[in-house]
């Protein structure tokens, strides 16, 4: 599931949810921003590929976004041909080929840009993220750093339902070794 919710400095990003799975404990990622100050996850595909929007305050301003592990936050638009005429403002809707659609605007032959909707083609350019899980890669970006163990630190020390890694309900001590040992074992 994505979605955008506040963050503490009032800023919004958008974000993937996951629920958990066999050695996998739910996930919150906060997906974070392009250009800032906000993003909006509007679509996600089944392997966990958003797209959305990079929302800037000036109307007309906004981009297509796509989020992927081992991609991160791009823009769409430098995902197209050059010389192509179109801005891509908003991406909504993402499928497992990765074909993209949304809203944008299009180049006419008088210059002026005429409001429409996109479809894009990505598969030969977007990497598709790894479907497996690793309970160990907290941050999901299919590679087991010290920034995973950063991330579960802050997650326990809030006692954030991501900090759970037994499904107890409960953030304890016990989520804390059993995630040491899986940050030690690292990903297959």
């Amino acid at each position: 599931m994505t979605g955008y919710s506040q963050t503490a400095d009032g800023s919004v990003h958008a974000f993937l949810y996951t629920p958990a799975a066999t050695d996998c404990p739910a996930r919150l990622l906060d997906l974070g921003v392009l250009r800032g100050p906000d993003s909006h996850g509007l679509a996600v595909n089944a392997a966990g590929v958003v797209v959305g929007q990079d929302a800037v305050k000036q109307p007309g301003d906004s981009r297509a976004i796509i989020i992927a592990p081992g991609l991160g936050i791009v823009d769409l638009n430098t995902l197209l041909p050059s010389g192509a005429a179109w801005k891509l403002l908003r991406a909504d809707s993402i499928d497992d080929r990765l074909i993209v659609t949304g809203d944008g605007l299009r180049a006419g032959e008088d210059t002026q840009w005429t409001p429409a909707r996109f479809e894009v083609v990505l598969e030969s350019v977007v990497p598709m993220p790894s479907l497996g899980c690793c309970a160990a890669d907290f941050d999901a970006d299919d590679a087991v750093t010290a920034a995973d163990l950063h991330a579960y630190m802050a997650a326990f020390f809030e006692s954030l339902p991501t900090a759970d890694q037994n499904a107890d309900g409960a953030v304890t001590t016990d989520d804390f070794y059993l995630y040491m040992q899986r940050y030690l074992a690292g990903c297959p």
